[in-house]
Parts: C-alpha cells; sequence; structure tokens
C-alpha cells in the first residue's frame, strides 16, 4: 500500500512527425532509494515503450542531478544538449540537459500502438 516510486513516458511533441518519441521520467521516494526500484520500473517501461513501436525516449534532468546522469546513462541514454537556466526550482534557474535513447532506428516505422491496445502479456 506504499508507493516508493514511480516511471511514465508521455508525447515529446504534439505533432504527428513526433509521434514515434516519448519523454520520460521517474521518481523514487528518498527512503527507497538505491534499492532497484528505479530500475526495476525503467526496464518494464521501455520494453513495453520498445513493443508499442517508439523510436526515441528522451529524458530532462534538472542540473545538478549526478545520480540521475548516471541511472539515465546505465540504460544507453546518451547527452544531448542542455537548455541553459530554463527552469526555476528551489529559488534558483536551473539547467536541464537533455538525454536521449534510440529504441530504434526504423526508417519506415508504423504509427506506435496505444498502451490500451497493447497485449501485454507477451
Amino acid at each position: 500500500g506504499i508507493i516508493k516510486g514511480y516511471c511514465y513516458a508521455g508525447p515529446h511533441r504534439s505533432r504527428p512527425a513526433y509521434q514515434w518519441s516519448v519523454e520520460s521520467s521517474v521518481y523514487i521516494d528518498k527512503l527507497y532509494q538505491g534499492q532497484s526500484i528505479g530500475k526495476r520500473l525503467y526496464e518494464k517501461m521501455l520494453s513495453l515503450l520498445k513493443k508499442q513501436g517508439f523510436a526515441n525516449v528522451y529524458a530532462g534532468i534538472t542540473l545538478p542531478n549526478d545520480p540521475s546522469v548516471a541511472f539515465h546513462r546505465s540504460f544507453g541514454f546518451q547527452k544531448i544538449g542542455t537548455y541553459e537556466k530554463v527552469g526555476y526550482k528551489m529559488d534558483q534557474w536551473r539547467d536541464v540537459a537533455w538525454f536521449v535513447l534510440r529504441l530504434t532506428e526504423d526508417s519506415s516505422p508504423k504509427p506506435p500502438i496505444p498502451f490500451s491496445k497493447l497485449n501485454i502479456s507477451s
């Protein structure tokens, strides 16, 4: 009955050309960090995103956050850039580093399968 953490992915952009790209996020309560909960959540989520037919997963990490950077790199995410002073958090402007994980290099992908229509038993 305790929520220890969660992860999710949502549309990267709303235009049809970006339908194969999602933005991901993960949060683990400080009391439960270091127990591989985030790893297990991300492994399942990335597997489902791949089954759905998504090609790119983007993650924005508010800096500084070395543990999150290391976590995403452990899954193969590569840094692609930084938005400087884009977010205001904890009473100051923060940079956000952007990372990408390519799930496929398919040159003619089919539209992704909505989660509600995904057969997750296979």
